[in-house]
């Protein structure tokens, strides 16, 4: 997780968080819905190399929500202060 003070957002409502989604051995995974609701849905798609971005997020803490071949699903806490995160989501049957 990186945070910085003069990565904070900005003095506003909406706030961009980035991240990575890995197995447990550290290769990203393809396709992870990463969802947040604070008000309004908000969602993303993981790419080839794992990474996310969800736009127009509340500030304060978070709480992610990870599905994956529907079947798979897991959950994240993301403090107010974090601007990216790399998020290890277990895969079954491998």
């Amino acid at each position: 997780m990186k945070t910085d003070a003069l990565d904070r957002p900005a003095q506003k409502e909406d706030r961009t968080l980035t991240g990575r989604v890995f197995d447990k051995d550290g290769s990203p995974i393809v396709g992870v819905q990463v969802y947040c609701q604070g008000g309004r849905l908000d969602e993303a798609a993981t790419d080839r190399r794992g990474n996310f971005r969800l736009k127009s997020l509340r500030r304060g803490p978070l709480r992610l929500e990870l599905r994956w071949n529907d079947d798979q699903r897991g959950w994240a806490r993301v403090p107010a202060e974090a601007v990216e995160v790399d998020l290890i989501f277990p895969r079954q049957g491998l």
